[in-house]
């Protein structure tokens, strides 16, 4: 099977909506306004995008494309490093799990934005699924630096 990897489309929201539910059942994180097609349409396909997606699809042997993976992801600066990008979701669909999509999707990254040397991400510690992987494509756990985050009031 053929590996691509492809900005999203508006007929692709169908497919990472489903993806978000998946995950967001085994987070600890509970989401305070859950993405919907409504946020998909105004924050990722705006003429300002807030964030990207990147789907990653598998050829068949129909020759039918079939979408395999997605991620969200946006850019933050380090002032040691600069521009970054910070990975918000990632899915892979299960029955296309263990096929390299995961190093795929990063070199896809690297590749594409050529100026960001880093890439992150948070893993919740419970989700052992997300670790394994995030070790397999070689991320490396900061355990001095732990994540805050301050809500509005």
């Amino acid at each position: 099977m053929t590996i691509t990897i492809r900005p999203a489309t508006p007929k692709d929201i169908p497919f990472i909506l489903t993806g978000n539910n998946v995950i967001d059942q085994s987070s600890a994180l509970q989401s305070q306004r859950g993405l919907g097609a409504n946020n998909i349409h105004e924050d990722i396909f705006s003429e300002r995008p807030k964030a990207y997606i990147d789907i990653a699809t598998l050829i068949n042997d129909a020759g039918e494309e079939e979408q395999a993976a997605f991620l969200i992801y946006s850019f933050f600066y380090l002032a040691s490093e600069g521009s970054a990008i910070w990975v918000s979701k990632f899915y892979i669909d299960p029955f296309c799990r263990k096929m390299n999509i995961g190093l795929q999707m990063r070199d896809y990254l690297f590749r594409r934005y050529p100026d960001c040397p880093s890439i992150f991400g948070c893993v919740g510690v419970k989700n052992r699924i997300a670790r394994v992987f995030f070790a397999a494509i070689g991320a490396q756990r900061y355990d001095d630096f732990p994540l805050y985050g301050v809500k509005r009031n």
